[in-house]
Order: structure tokens, then sequence, then C-alpha cells
């Protein structure tokens, strides 16, 4: 089982060139991550990485899901973003319910990646949640980008 200690050292570089080994761990540093991520009084940039390495883990979705939608509510926008793509990666289609409300945020830098992240995982649930947008988001950009998205999930369930 790895350390704490251990995936915070492989986290500490400015380029986080540690990633490739936490993704060898895999699932052995899945719950050390998640406790990470999960660790209000940990360094946000720490938490951050440890959303990152839990989506290109592809942690298993029961253990990891849970912890990256909590982090969707998260007030840095910067962690709502890299917890939008983890959860995608981690949770496909069925991370839908947990991004959907995303297309409503504020900062119209996680309304895109959501979007995106949608457009990306597809399904019916997808679809009706990004035409919602497209019709009445906040942010003209993003409407442009559901529309889009809607139209290749369309174009893939055909």
């Amino acid at each position: 089982m790895a350390t704490k200690e251990a995936v915070l050292a492989l986290m500490q570089d400015d380029e986080f060139n540690g990633l490739p080994q936490l993704v060898a761990m895999g699932a052995e540093a899945v719950p050390v991550l998640v406790a990470i991520l999960r660790d209000p009084a940990a360094e946000p940039l720490m938490r951050q990485r440890a959303a990152v390495a839990l989506g290109e883990i592809g942690a298993p979705a029961a253990a990891a899901a849970p912890a990256l939608a909590d982090a969707l509510a998260h007030a840095d926008p910067v962690q709502r973003i890299l917890a939008v793509r983890a959860l995608a990666k981690v949770a496909g289609a069925g991370a839908t319910a947990s991004l959907a409300p995303l297309l409503h945020d504020p900062d119209a830098s996680v309304a895109k990646v959501a979007v995106q992240c949608l457009g990306a995982v597809g399904g019916a649930q997808a679809v009706a949640a990004l035409a919602g947008v497209a019709e009445s988001g906040p942010h003209d950009f993003v409407r442009e980008q559901a529309r889009d998205a809607v139209r290749k999930i369309e174009e893939r369930l055909a």
C-alpha cells in the first residue's frame, strides 16, 4: 500500500513529474489520493494534483467518484475544473448527473470544461443537459460549445 508520504513526494516538484509513477501505482495509490483530495488542510496544489492523478489512474469509480463529486463544489474554480475532468474519466456517462449543474457555473471556464466533458461522455442524459445550456446558458461561448457537443453526441448515437 502506498503511504501518504510517498504519494506526496511524487506530487511535490514543479512539473508534477511523479504523475507517471502515481499512475503506475494504480489502485494502490487511490486511497491516499482520495484522502488528500478530501483533506481541507492539504495544500491546494496537492488537492488539485490528487484529482488529476485519480483521473489519470482511471481510479475505480466506487473509490474515487464520491470524493471527486464533492470537489465539484470547491470554492476554487481550478479545483472544480480538475475534478470535472477527473470525474468524467473515472465515471464516464455515470458522471452526467454530477457534472450537469456545472454547466451553469458562474465561472465560464468551469462551465466550458463541463460542456467538453459531457460532450465526451455522451449519452441521452448529457444531450438533455447540454441542450438546455445551448438555449439559455449564462455564457455565449459555452452555449455555442454546448450546441456543438449536442450535435456530435447525436451523430455518435445515430
